[in-house]
């Protein structure tokens, strides 16, 4: 089982498409996204931040940040409460999503992670980023099925863009809408299915899912984790 970034793609996500709604328009929906990303670390996040630097633009400031895993985040901005992050997140917080949905569905099929934006509780927007496979990892997946071995993909992407991603490898079996702390369990179901998991990752969120495997196999800054004792 391979987790996506990072593993499967480069882990260098750029940001490729900024749709706003009626109610505002693409440049609001980069500032109040950049602001809330720039105190995040996540690689998604950071895209928006390398795109509003590239052009020299200032980060706002942002207040009352929160991180909520595997959903997204929160901030106050000019007195403003923004949210960045996926369906789940704007469901947690009755945030209607139906207008831009068509574009949704879309860049989802195009394997792109889309971002939505909302401003006190309604959609501004969605900020789409795109990460790009490794070049061998086509290849790497069809040597293991030319050995027999059958191959999954985890992700906490929704289950469109992750099908979009394993039609791309021809990766067997897509684990998507993961949260991180789902991962060990989603081992634990493989091995009752096929006895013996190996799983690549990369990152410390990975790393307890990495151990629950019978084999791990750590790319980055997991690596570190998994030498210390259980």
């Amino acid at each position: 089982m391979f987790d996506k970034t990072g593993t499967i793609t480069r882990g260098q996500p750029e940001v490729t498409n900024i749709i706003s709604t009626q109610d505002f328009n693409e440049e609001e929906v980069l500032f109040y996204a950049v602001g809330v990303e720039a105190v995040s670390e996540h690689p998604l996040g950071q895209a928006i931040v390398e795109r509003v630097r590239s052009k020299g633009k200032t980060l706002p400031e942002v207040n009352d940040f929160l991180s909520l895993t595997g959903r997204g985040v929160k901030g106050v901005i000019e007195g403003k409460t923004v949210l960045v992050g996926s369906r789940k997140l704007m469901q947690e917080y009755e945030v209607a999503t139906g207008r831009l949905e068509e574009e949704i569905k879309q860049l989802e099929d195009d394997a792109k992670t889309v971002m939505l934006v909302a401003l006190d509780n309604t959609l501004a927007g969605i900020v789409a980023v795109a990460d790009t496979l490794k070049e061998d990892s086509t290849k790497a997946i069809r040597e293991l099925e030319k050995m027999g071995l059958k191959t999954a993909m985890i992700t906490g992407d929704n289950q469109r863009t992750a099908e979009a991603i394993a039609r791309q490898t021809g990766i067997d079996r897509v684990l998507a809408d993961v949260l991180p702390e789902g991962k060990v369990e989603a081992v634990r179901k493989l091995q009752e299915e096929y006895l013996v998991v190996a799983m690549v990752g990369d990152g410390i969120n990975d790393a307890p899912a990495l151990k629950q495997a019978n084999v791990g196999i750590a790319i980055g800054t997991g690596t570190e984790l998994l030498k210390l004792p259980t």
